[in-house]
């Protein structure tokens, strides 16, 4: 399945699992939202070179996503 697979070919350190956590916390939405955020995260990753998503890359992701929200929020 996708979830499983993107857990395993995108492993965290802690500060970007931590980063990734407090974004549940405060969205408190489903967890497919959170995979989205992984892979956008995995695409910043892919793009810089690294060889795993950073905090940094986590972060930027969490931006992008909180950009959609609301615009969808104000549409």
């Amino acid at each position: 399945r996708a979830p499983e697979a993107l857990d395993r070919h995108c492993p965290l350190d802690a500060e970007a699992q931590a980063l990734l956590e407090q974004a549940a916390r405060r969205w408190r939405g489903p967890a497919r939202t959170l995979h989205r955020v992984l892979r956008v995260a995995r695409s910043i990753a892919d793009l810089a070179s690294h060889p795993e998503p950073r905090a940094a890359d986590i972060a930027e992701a969490v931006q992008y996503r909180q950009s959609a929200i609301l615009a969808a929020d104000q549409a």
